[in-house]
């Protein structure tokens, strides 16, 4: 049952992430907010998921994965209520700064609590976990959209508080895995973490990160304004995108034990590579919409296998290795799409995605790198 719930729990991380877009014009109502106030609510997100995802882990390590986990599902269902109820605009904004830190804590441990717990196929686990996290992402939008139109955006974030309690209290009450050579200090072998390898798993996560973020936030700029899309198969070309995301994950589930987990992982790259050059450097709108739901289906596994080739290398530091990896993650989430719009701002936004291009490719060279690399290093801490 703990698996269970820790999908669960990973569902709602991707509820979590998405109902907020469709609730924002009605914050903007209710408080007055100008765009860049309401905007502000996902800077203020950002920045306790980043102190967050930079602690956890460590701390996972150190404290246990359980403490970690309520200390984050705390955060996340009290900052939720505190938002469905406030009625100043500075603490339904500044509130989000919980929130996040809340969002990432459960995030990092969640995905340590499911490699501690599967040493033997990590791989399968951690697409398996994903994927409802992008099962979740495509959720969120409908039901919070469905609330929104019968009730209120504090109805919406109540019932996400009580739902969230419910199954942090589940997994609470659950018998957590035993890891072994608990005594192994992640700050004592941080230079042993901190090395080729891990800096190639470190490029991949910043790189991916920086890229789906960027295809999100820019994706209808890109298909509407320089490929003339209309808006309704701009949308219906990213909710294609999302469940290639999550088929992806699904697929790579089960074949992730068939091969060492670097290999799969430098395969999936130049697949990413190709179905990213169609998606980025074509003009043709048919080709693509075709690209861009194989690079959904492509770029899954990414970020589940990184993290699995991390925690096999060093299970006794899971959730060290799952923070440190999530930190550069949530670096290159900040960058790259600021990148993308300093592009845009000087040669079109179409620029911007050939930049993103660029970025596949150095992913491709770091998990070719790595694979060559993992031949000749030790598995893990001891």
């Amino acid at each position: 049952m703990l698996m269970f719930y820790s999908f669960f729990g990973m569902f709602l991380f991707g509820v979590m992430l998405s109902i907020a877009g469709p609730s924002l014009p009605y914050l903007v109502t209710e408080f007055a907010l100008t765009q860049t106030q309401a905007g502000s609510l996902y800077s203020l997100r950002g920045i306790g998921m980043i102190v967050a995802v930079l602690l956890s882990g460590l701390l996972a390590d150190l404290i246990g994965t359980r403490k970690v986990i309520l200390a984050g599902a705390i955060s996340w269902v009290v900052g939720l209520l505190v938002f469905a109820s406030a009625t100043m605009d500075v603490v339904a904004l500044f509130i989000w700064i919980l929130i996040g830190f809340g969002l990432g804590a459960v995030d990092v441990s969640l995905n340590t609590l499911v490699a501690q717990g599967n040493p033997e196929n990590t791989g399968t686990a951690m697409n398996k976990l994903h994927f409802w996290f992008g099962v979740g992402a495509v959720t969120g939008p409908l039901v919070g959209q469905l609330i929104l139109s019968y009730f209120s955006w504090r109805v919406l974030f109540s019932l996400a508080a009580l739902v969230s309690a419910f199954v942090f209290i589940q997994i609470a009450r659950q018998k957590f895995p035993e890891v072994p050579h608990k005594h192994v200090s992640p700050i004592k072998n941080l230079k042993a973490i901190l090395g080729l390898p891990f800096l190639m798993l470190a490029t991949i996560t910043f790189c991916y990160t920086g890229i789906s973020t960027s295809i999100m936030g820019w994706i209808n700029t890109y298909l509407i304004d320089y490929l003339r899309f209309s808006a309704w198969w701009a949308a219906a070309l990213l909710s294609t995108y999302s469940v290639g995301l999550a088929l992806g994950r699904l697929f790579c589930g089960f074949i992730a034990e068939k091969m060492p987990y670097q290999s799969l992982l430098a395969l999936v790259s130049l697949f990413s590579v190709i179905t990213s050059g169609v998606a980025f450097l074509s003009n043709n709108q048919v080709l693509v919409y075709i690209g861009f739901a194989l690079t959904g289906f492509a770029f899954a596994s990414l970020l589940p296998l990184t993290l699995s080739v991390g925690t096999s290398r060093f299970p006794t530091l899971a959730g060290t290795i799952t923070g440190i990896t999530m930190t550069f993650g949530a670096v290159g989430r900040t960058i790259i799409p600021g990148l993308v719009g300093v592009t845009a701002d000087y040669a079109g936004v179409h620029q911007g995605f050939r930049l993103l291009f660029i970025f596949v490719v150095v992913i491709l060279i770091a998990t070719i790198t790595l694979a060559i690399v993992l031949k000749k290093s030790p598995k893990m801490v001891k």
